[in-house]
């Protein structure tokens, strides 16, 4: 009997011993993935655009505002009724801006630069073709 009780014991510790194993690699692996994921968040900005016709100052609805990034990535968003269109999640750097639309002069901004946590509020008026 005495053996037996040794071994439920022993038996007992054991499955503690791995119940805090697996505990503490969960809790490892959750831990490593936090920096990283709170520093992606950290180093990524937004691009707040206000497309408006150039004679009346009314905003102009369905305008394609393109962000182009060094790297060639290219981020696109469509203008709502009032004008605007909002491009989140961009990583932090620098970025060409181009505004199309259909019977108006493209406009092309160089050298436009994310900062993280911020938006960059960015006003066009686009001028009709000549």
């Amino acid at each position: 009997m005495e053996h037996t009780l040794r071994t439920a014991v022993h038996g007992a510790k054991h499955t503690r011993a791995w119940r805090h194993t697996i505990h503490a690699v969960i809790a490892a692996a959750l831990l490593a993935t936090c920096p990283v994921t709170a520093w992606a968040q950290e180093r990524q900005g937004s691009l707040e655009a206000r497309v408006l016709q150039s004679e009346t100052q009314r905003p102009m609805a369905e305008i394609s505002v393109t962000v182009v990034g060094r790297d060639g990535s290219r981020h696109e968003a469509r203008t709502d009724a009032q004008g605007r269109a909002r491009l989140d999640n961009l990583p932090e750097g620098l970025y060409t801006v181009q505004v199309n639309a259909t019977g108006f002069l493209e406009v092309e901004e160089p050298s436009v630069r994310i900062v993280a946590n911020r938006v960059l509020p960015f006003d066009v008026a686009l001028q009709p073709l000549p």
